[in-house]
């Protein structure tokens, strides 16, 4: 994968020999289909697939696979759109930019056999290419999202096909979070964005996830910190300028409060551990 492309599927087993060719990934959003014993790391959290499952991994997630059996379907935030399609689909916030947790579906025979055949069809346009291809492509990414949206929804036990008011109050605010968490640590503004009380998201935010917003922000503010301490060589205080902290000082204090531990201690430790 030389240059960059719109979209694509690989074998997890040739990703999982190839670090470099997982890193050209990390700009796109992926879907990834591991079959049962799998494990996959995506940032600093290990999954083990006790069944067939679908994962959702966001641009500029790291990830590896160990012991690993699967497809991987790879598309161009451009080419496909979620938050365009959004309205349309209700997934942004759930399947992407899901801020509570990385989105894992364990599939049933009969939605696994369609993602399955979706993922043939993508296959078949590509190596049949024509004029509609593109669109036709664009189609069957949405189908996926489709399905495993409604999969979604039915494992969570909703009563009706579709959102309640709960999720979807989660859901708008997972997408603030993450599209924001470096300009914004105000929970009072992001209720505002959403036209509610800080009292109302505070109450859906914790009966559906049983935390408050306010250290959901916390926990995505954290994860972005580790992951430039870990994968960059920027220093502390630009560290805590591109997470929107003018006093480096007082993001030390912060880190340390939520880690027990200070950015450059949570470099080194993670260094030496993985040396």
């Amino acid at each position: 994968m030389d240059q960059k492309l719109n979209y694509g599927i690989q074998t997890v087993e040739r990703l999982s020999s190839s670090r470099s060719e997982i890193k050209k990934l990390y700009p796109y959003n992926k879907v990834v289909l591991l079959k049962k014993g799998s494990k996959l790391l995506i940032d600093f959290d290990w999954y083990i697939c006790k069944s067939d499952t679908v994962y959702f991994i966001n641009p500029n997630q790291h990830f590896t696979f160990q012991d690993s059996n699967g497809v991987l379907l790879f598309f161009d935030p451009d080419f496909y759109c979620i938050e365009i399609h959004d309205n349309e689909l209700a997934c942004d916030g759930i399947l992407y930019s899901n801020v509570f947790s990385t989105t894992s579906i364990p599939l049933t025979e009969t939605v696994g056999s369609k993602v399955q055949f979706i993922l043939q069809e993508i296959q078949s346009e590509m190596q049949s290419k024509d004029f509609w291809t593109n669109e036709k492509i664009r189609l069957l990414i949405k189908y996926i999202i489709i399905e495993c949206t409604r999969e979604w929804v039915k494992l969570e036990g909703n009563k009706l096909p579709q959102l309640t008011r709960e999720q979807e109050i989660s859901r708008q605010f997972s997408v603030l979070v993450d599209k924001y968490h470096c300009q914004i640590h105000n929970i009072h503004k992001y209720a505002e964005k959403m036209n509610l009380s800080t009292k109302t998201l505070h109450k859906y935010i914790s009966t559906n996830y049983g935390t408050s917003p306010g250290c959901i922000l916390a926990k995505k503010i954290i994860l972005e910190a580790k992951k430039l301490l870990v994968h960059t060589t920027l220093s502390v205080k630009e560290i805590a300028f591109k997470l929107g902290y003018s006093d480096a000082s007082y993001f030390n204090r912060y880190f340390k409060q939520q880690t027990q531990s200070t950015p450059l201690q949570f470099r080194k430790a993670y260094q030496e551990r993985y040396k």
